[in-house]
């Protein structure tokens, strides 16, 4: 009995003397190992981030075609993930809850009209070189893609990205310009003398006008001024105003005014004789010169392909 058991404690020993080396050969292996995990997991997290940066360069430097057909399908999901990320406010939030969040997420929520302003500036383009030269066009078609189905394709996310920029414009954007117009007395703020388009935002006093033309213009907004000279000059820039927000703003802008003043008069796309509370050179405008000065025909074709506006 005593050898049995003096043999049953040794083979136990020898069974815990085992597993403490297997633990140790473990912990050094791991050791060893964790650096090279983290190596890999960094290098492929790198190679991800590289992608993902080739492809919005794709997009936001506009490079060839093929190169811009083949990034807009992933440039439009990161579009997507970025704003649920920072569309957190609820739509039911007042005023100064909008106004407050979008201060908060300002950076952010910019970033998020940054890529549906590209998204819309791409498939103009892509629309653009599909009806001015077809054949050229052709030879960046997948395969087994035709002209046809591609043109419908681009327009799908063309007007989608619109809504979506509308959306979150309405949402973020808008209510710093009903804080100016829905109030007894309405902050209309006014045109400076001596003042140029490249003058941007600071061609304006505090007030409507000036949250109207951001809005509208620069990137905290539609960012319709493509090439930064103050102005509206090709189909393109004029295609980046979303509709909901041009008749949003008009439908604030005639009720603040008692229906004086609007994007335009039916008798004249640039002065408006009533609407006293904009003038220039003395002489009483529409919004619409206002806000884009000279020239309007691609505004103008703009809003008529918009439609449904009360001029």
């Amino acid at each position: 009995m005593a050898q049995e058991y003096v043999q049953a404690s040794q083979t136990e020993n020898d069974r815990l003397l085992k597993q403490e080396q297997i633990r140790k050969r473990w912990k050094i292996g791991v050791a060893i190992a964790f650096p090279t995990i983290i190596a890999i997991a960094a290098l492929l997290f790198g190679v991800q981030q590289k992608q993902s940066q080739k492809t919005i360069e794709a997009i936001f430097l506009d490079t060839d075609t093929t190169n811009i057909l083949t990034a807009l399908p992933q440039v439009v999901e990161q579009a997507q993930q970025h704003r649920i990320r920072v569309d957190q406010l609820s739509n039911e939030a007042n005023i100064d809850e909008a106004i407050a969040y979008y201060n908060d997420h300002q950076q952010e929520i910019n970033q998020a009209f940054a890529y549906y302003r590209q998204i819309l500036r791409s498939t103009g383009r892509l629309q653009q070189k599909i009806d001015v030269s077809p054949n050229e066009f052709s030879i960046a078609l997948s395969k087994g893609e035709n002209l046809k189905n591609l043109a419908e394709k681009l327009e799908h996310i063309r007007q989608n990205a619109e809504y979506e920029l509308a959306e979150i414009i309405l949402k973020y954007r808008i209510p710093e310009l009903k804080q100016f117009l829905i109030r007894t007395n309405p902050e209309i703020g006014e045109l400076l003398p001596n003042t140029k388009k490249t003058d941007f935002e600071n061609q304006y006093t505090e007030g409507a006008l000036r949250t109207t033309y951001a809005i509208l213009m620069r990137s905290s907004g539609a960012g319709a001024d493509l090439n930064n000279d103050g102005l509206i000059r090709d189909k393109q820039e004029a295609n980046q105003l979303p509709c909901d927000v041009l008749k949003q703003i008009e439908k604030l802008w005639r009720e603040a005014t008692e229906q004086r003043c609007g994007w335009y008069r039916p008798e004249s796309v640039y002065e408006a004789p009533d609407c006293r509370e904009l003038k220039a050179n003395s002489k009483s405008i529409t919004l619409t010169r206002s806000i884009f000065g000279l020239p309007l025909d691609y505004v103008d074709a703009r809003f008529k392909e918009c439609g449904n506006f009360n001029f």
